[in-house]
């Protein structure tokens, strides 16, 4: 009797057991959430380095110079690679940014509004002025070349704009010197390279182009400018490839500060097509 009292006792506690076990299973107790984790500099998402190859025709470029008062010049070029890169400097990660751009003018010195040829004495139509104030002398229509070469480095920047300093040369197919810059300031705004549409500009300031010249006598001179240019243009990427469009306006300014037979001015337009890595 005692023993079935017992089993009775067993039966009721196991099935009481399972019910509160069923229940527990049915209705889980709520986890706590996991408090969010507060977003600091080294788990912040890295915005895209901007390193790219462009290729440009620089449309009716136009200079202003001793040789040539604004007619409009042949279709130009210029070339441009721009690399960002991560730098860390006392435990500080930072951007910089390295430039390289050759750009070259092609542009008429006409005689009467066109390639006439012919000798002339001075003043006549023809003559340019002669680096050192040294008077005119008659030159005879022909197409000429001038070339830049600009390397670029960002310093310090806020996102992709940047304070830069800048080196430039600066070449030509007729006869005068060479030129070269002391050191060049500036503010540069990289295209960002993670947008459908984006946009660049830059402006730089040359406080020394100088280059050495020897004149018929013989003698010496130093020709020397400061030069301003700027740059500012468009970029629509190609969708779903690395490729990308980009308009834009490029020009300028070499003001004469000593020997020069003047200051001279270049502007274009620019179309062209590039590629991001």
């Amino acid at each position: 009797m005692n023993v079935a009292k017992l089993s009775s006792h067993v039966v009721a506690m196991a099935s009481f057991a399972l019910c509160i076990a069923r229940a527990g299973a049915a209705e889980p107790l709520p986890r706590a959430t996991p408090a969010p984790v507060p977003q600091t500099a080294s788990n912040a998402p890295r915005r895209p380095y901007v390193r790219f190859v462009s290729v440009d025709l620089d449309l009716a470029p136009k200079v202003y110079n001793a040789f040539d008062p604004g007619d409009t010049g042949r279709t130009s070029q210029t070339f441009r690679g721009v690399a960002e890169y991560g730098l860390t400097i006392l435990g500080k990660s930072t951007r910089r940014f390295v430039e390289i751009e050759y750009r070259r003018f092609t542009y008429p010195h006409l005689v009467g509004g066109s390639y006439a040829s012919g000798v002339a004495s001075c003043p006549s139509v023809g003559c340019v002025t002669v680096i050192g104030d040294n008077g005119s002398a008659y030159v005879r229509s022909s197409e000429l070349t001038e070339s830049d070469i600009a390397i670029h480095s960002g310093i310090v920047g806020i996102g992709h704009t940047y304070l830069a300093t800048s080196f430039l040369t600066h070449g030509n197919d007729y006869g005068y010197p060479n030129l070269e810059s002391t050191f060049g300031i500036g503010v540069e705004r990289l295209p960002d390279p993670s947008r459908s549409f984006t946009f660049y500009a830059d402006g730089y300031y040359y406080p020394e182009m100088h280059g050495d010249f020897v004149t018929a006598n013989g003698d010496g001179l130093e020709l020397r400018y400061k030069v301003v240019s700027y740059e500012a243009g468009l970029i629509a990427a190609v969708p779903r490839t690395p490729f990308f469009l980009e308009l834009g306006d490029i020009g300028d300014r070499y003001i004469g500060k000593q020997n020069a037979p003047g200051s001279a001015t270049h502007t274009a337009l620019t179309l062209g097509f590039g590629r991001h890595f």
